[in-house]
């Protein structure tokens, strides 16, 4: 070590990481790589000194995260009350009716007409009918798991499919 505190190390990085950082966005922003290579630290502290910043970024994250999903949960609560309150104006309000004060307006109002589909219909049915094909779509989408399997057999593919490996850094 070159006579640094941890603290000290950990200065230095994290007054990089804020000059180099877009604070809305988290982005590295250009000069980023230069400024810590810049850093008077040896590889090994550097490499370690961000491995540690990390781990305080992933635990605020993670602080963070579990505040929002609380507070998530709890605006589901309210919406959910709110739906329910609405289906019971909707039960015991006639279309027309309207009710106002200086606060609130409440109106039961038609709505558009719908299709009704049952849950048993079966689009490919449908398809196979001439009166009825132009009423189902059919949807195509890339199997990777079978591009791989054919991949890894050898099988031919269309042009431009392949194998990648990337690599990805963990911090514990």
């Amino acid at each position: 070590m070159s006579g640094q505190s941890l603290w000290e190390i950990h200065d230095q990085l994290e007054r990089v990481v804020l000059e180099y950082t877009d604070a809305e966005t988290g982005e590295m922003l250009d000069g980023f790589e230069e400024a810590v290579e810049a850093l008077s630290l040896t590889r090994e502290q550097k490499i370690l000194a961000m491995g540690r910043w990390l781990m305080g970024e992933k635990a605020e994250g993670d602080m963070v995260q579990e505040q929002a999903n609380r507070l998530t949960d709890r605006a589901a609560t309210h919406r959910r009350r709110f739906d329910r309150g609405k289906s019971y104006l909707a039960a015991v309000m006639e279309p027309g009716e309207k009710y106002k004060d200086e606060v609130v307006t409440v109106r039961a109002q038609r709505n558009p007409e719908s299709v009704w589909v049952p849950d048993d219909a079966d689009p490919q049915v449908w398809a196979a009918d001439a009166k009825f094909e132009r009423f189902a779509r059919i949807r195509f989408e890339v199997d990777r798991a079978e591009l791989k399997a054919a991949l890894k057999e050898g099988r031919e593919v269309p042009k431009g499919v392949g194998l990648v490996r990337g690599h990805h850094v963990r911090v514990l």
